[in-house]
């Protein structure tokens, strides 16, 4: 059998986002801690961890990136 695979550009062209308010706000992260970059991404302030301490299985995740460039 032979699978014809969707390429990750593919797939990522074909995903709809949800605004980040929107997933913040189920989330329950208030307004004041995010720090929106357009409509679907947003850094959360690292002050949150001190209203998630009370919280039981509370996480925070960070995750970065970087672009590679080329060596001149």
């Amino acid at each position: 059998m032979i699978y014809d695979m969707k390429s990750d550009v593919q797939i990522a062209a074909e995903a709809k986002l949800k605004p980040i308010s929107a997933i913040a706000a189920s989330l329950g992260i208030p307004k004041k801690y995010i720090e929106a970059y357009g409509g679907h991404k947003a850094k959360v302030h690292i002050d949150i961890l001190k209203t998630l301490k009370f919280r039981k299985n509370a996480k925070y995740i960070v995750v970065t990136g970087i672009t590679p460039t080329h060596l001149r």
